[in-house]
C-alpha cells in the first residue's frame, strides 16, 4: 500500500499540471475524485494530496497500523 499511496500522492499533486492534460490517468484521477465527493481547487489538492489519496485508497496506512497493533495484542 504504500508504494501505490505514493504513486496516487503524487499523481494528485501533478493533476493540475499543463504538462499532463492529455494524459489517461488524470481522467482517472478525476473520476476517482468524483466518486467520493471531493471538491478541489488546485492549490489545496498540491496541499491535501496525501489526504486524498488516503481516501481514494480507503485509508490504506490506517488499516496497516490497525493490523500492525491487532497482531501485537
Amino acid at each position: 500500500p504504500a508504494i501505490y499511496l505514493h504513486a496516487i500522492t503524487e499523481a494528485l499533486r501533478n493533476l493540475s499540471d499543463q504538462d499532463f492534460i492529455d494524459k489517461h490517468w488524470v481522467n482517472t484521477m478525476r473520476s476517482a475524485l468524483a466518486r467520493h465527493h471531493i471538491e478541489f481547487e488546485a492549490d489545496q489538492l498540491a496541499e491535501d494530496a496525501l489526504t486524498y489519496a488516503q481516501t481514494l485508497m480507503e485509508n490504506p496506512v490506517g488499516k496497516l497500523l490497525t493490523s500492525f497493533i491487532s497482531r501485537e495484542e
